[in-house]
């Protein structure tokens, strides 16, 4: 294998690596309700005047949209990267990018059952899943595979 085949490979595992971390750590208190709520009323108060009701549920919807948004990148990372070692395995590495991404939302929704400002909670892995299982399948849609 020559080396820059090698370096790709390697490198390959660099997004959905770090976009995993990022989550990991959105998952901590940084990312808790409590702290994205001022951002989010920050920013609607910029384009409309809604009632503090109304922005709750605003921020609720983008908080779940977040999840689904977070993890159908994730999925899309990990599935660039399986492709990069297996690209005649298509539906083997969309299986694997899928597993992954479910692996980072179990350790996420666990990591918040111990941060004080978090609720680990199933639902949240759900969230997690729709988005994976969106983008997994927008990529066998856009992009058919063959006999896999």
């Amino acid at each position: 294998m020559n080396s820059s085949r090698l370096i790709q490979q390697v490198s390959s595992w660099c997004p959905p690596l770090l976009w995993g971390l990022a989550i990991l750590i959105l998952s901590g208190d940084l990312g808790s309700s409590h702290n994205t709520f001022g951002l989010i009323q920050w920013l609607i108060s910029r384009v409309a005047d809604l009632s503090a009701g109304q922005i709750a549920a605003l921020h609720g919807a983008m908080r779940k949209l977040g999840h689904m948004l977070a993890y159908g990148v994730l999925c899309f990372l990990w599935f660039r990267s399986f492709q990069v070692h297996r690209p005649d395995r298509r539906g083997f590495c969309l299986f694997l990018a899928v597993l992954c991404s479910l692996a980072v939302a179990l350790l996420d929704e666990g990591h918040q059952l111990m941060v004080g400002t978090r609720r680990g909670s199933l639902m949240d892995v759900g969230w997690d899943m729709a988005g994976a299982g969106l983008t997994a399948g927008l990529i066998l849609a856009l992009k058919p595979g063959r006999g896999n």
